[in-house]
């Protein structure tokens, strides 16, 4: 397969961190791809912050014996000497803490959500802790994920990480875990890291079509910690695939290849909303001061495809149903726009978008050195490539049509679904303004609990208004005498909902109080506390629709 040829001729240059040498190694080899095919390049300087891990060390100090493990810095660790006692806690992160970590380091078992690291991170510096050391869950493989001092996933900058985290394999942790239960041990960690203001680049090929003023943008990232492979050289390849076969289209459409710098991270400053930078730059930097966002009908992405069940995340009602009837016959999944990945830059303001991926059955691979050409599925990476192929041909060169006014109709039958009777002229309404109703949630507090962003359509009416049924029930079934039922549809509500960027917090009920009285018998006090619950509830989202209907219609 050719795709892999192109990505196993990346793949040798390395890691690539935005504004380092290897990524303008990468860089040069992408535009000697492109540049004879393209009608034009462009090479866009993304203003960056580079970390990158230049020596680190871990010295296990054992009754005056030494000797040293295997480690890798997690970003955004800063340098640092550091010699303390070593405690191993299991779980930490994610159980009742009985050991005393303040002014020590620990170790412990990365979570299985890689991801989830973050909250782990973040329990150790509350506890005073002066590092932590993760074992990975799968054997023989570090693991690089960004870590930060801040709950919050604001577009503000943060000081950089306060206390240093490092991985380590599986079986070296497994085997010091069991030194740390039955002695004391000390742990001295050495790292330098080189953090610097850099450039990081962004290229961008354009193939000219009829239609100068409707704009196919296909993209992919192309930076990645460790091998990357999965995550996201494949993604490169893809364009450099993808471009070979444009020189024979006679494009409808002009198309727009772009490789984005600072998908894993590189904002300046640090920000807590840490990822997707590379394509928030572009977006503000190009498109919007240039104000050609109407000109761009839809972007396809490449993103995090190796294994695994394939997955088309896209943003609006009507880009999946297109992209479902363009992609009949494969076995994918269509789904919600993800805000993990660079198409969700753009459909945030309204563009149809989408991102191909396998994100979720890669678990053990993700930012790990394991993820190379020697995992990868040909069969899913063919079927991904040539799905990825039909709906870039289908809108770039055949000029295949999004019908938009689907939105309309999916909102209005969203808002019925729901009970919500609106006496509204739905034609006046933007698709693109509908599209952008699409928003990342977080369920819970986030300094309370962890989970992965989840995307809603209007989150803040109608999901907070299916969370009302949920309460109902609840009641329901605590007068009909069956409290076990009630405490199971409790279980699954969170206390409020976050949403994610704008930091905006909806309260939904208070969960745990109203547990607690269910538990001691008080079933009269939770049904009052419940059925307050659910007025306040019913009442803030109708008074959030109002606020957004005049957002729609402005």
């Amino acid at each position: 397969m050719q795709l892999l040829n192109y990505a196993q001729e990346f793949a040798s240059i390395g890691e690539v961190i935005s504004g380092s040498k290897e990524e303008k190694t990468l860089v040069n080899k992408l535009k000697s791809f492109l540049e004879e095919k393209a009608d034009e390049i462009v090479v866009h300087n993304v203003p960056v912050m580079l970390w990158k891990e230049k020596h680190v060390s871990l010295n296990i100090i054992d009754d005056g014996e030494i000797w040293s493990i295997g480690t890798l810095a997690l970003p955004y660790t800063t340098s640092t000497h550091i010699v303390g006692d070593l405690v191993y806690v299991r779980n930490f992160g994610f159980s009742k803490i009985r050991k005393n970590v303040e002014g020590k380091i620990i170790l412990t078992e990365w979570a299985k959500d890689p991801d989830e690291v973050e909250h782990q991170y973040l329990e150790a510096l509350e506890k005073g802790a002066l590092a932590i050391i993760l074992y990975d869950r799968y054997p023989s493989r570090f693991r690089r994920i960004v870590v930060k001092g801040t709950y919050g996933y604001s577009y503000n900058t943060y000081t950089t990480t306060p206390i240093p985290a490092f991985s380590i394999r599986r079986e070296n942790g497994i085997a010091l875990a069991r030194e740390a239960l039955n002695k004391k041990l000390k742990a001295e960690l050495f790292v330098e890291v080189n953090t610097q203001n850099a450039y990081g680049q962004i290229v961008e090929a354009i193939f000219n079509g009829k239609r100068e003023d409707e704009k196919i943008y296909t993209t992919a990232h192309h930076d990645h910690w460790l091998t990357g492979f999965t995550d996201n050289i494949l993604g490169v390849a893809s364009l450099v695939s993808i471009a070979n076969e444009a020189i024979n289209w006679k494009l409808a459409r002009e198309m727009r290849i772009l490789s984005f710098t600072a998908e894993e991270g590189g904002s300046p400053g640090f920000t807590e909303w840490y990822w997707l930078y590379g394509s928030r730059w572009y977006l503000e930097n190009v498109v919007v001061k240039r104000r050609v966002e109407n000109e761009i009908y839809a972007v396809i992405n490449w993103d995090a495809v190796g294994k695994g069940k394939l997955t088309i995340a896209a943003s609006g009602y009507s880009f999946r149903y297109f992209i479902r009837k363009v992609a009949e016959g494969f076995k994918v999944k269509t789904e919600f726009n993800s805000s993990y990945f660079d198409s969700y830059t753009f459909s945030k303001i309204g563009i149809p978008s989408a991102t191909i991926n396998t994100m979720k059955d890669l678990a053990d691979v993700y930012h790990t050195d394991k993820d190379t050409v020697n995992i990868v599925d040909k069969k899913v990476v063919s079927d991904a490539y040539n799905i990825f192929r039909k709906i870039v041909t289908a809108l770039a060169r055949d000029s295949a049509e999004i019908r938009l006014e689907q939105e309309r109709v999916f909102l209005k039958n969203t808002f019925r679904n729901v009970g919500v009777s609106v006496n509204i002229e739905y034609l006046a309404i933007s698709p693109r303004k509908i599209i952008t109703l699409h928003k990342p949630i977080h369920r819970g507090n986030y300094r309370e609990e962890y989970h992965p962003f989840e995307t809603h359509f209007i989150p803040e009416v109608i999901t907070l208004l299916r969370y009302c049924r949920v309460l109902e029930k609840a009641i329901n079934s605590i007068l009909e005498g069956n409290v076990q039922k009630a405490l199971k549809l409790l279980a699954k509500i969170p206390s409020e909902i976050m949403l994610p960027g704008d930091e905006k917090s909806l309260p939904i009920a208070p969960i745990k109080s109203i547990i607690a009285s269910l538990k001691k018998g008080h079933h009269n006090l939770a049904v009052k506390i419940l059925e307050n619950s659910v007025v306040i509830l019913r009442r803030n989202a109708m008074g959030n629709l109002r606020e957004i209907l005049k957002e729609l219609f402005q």
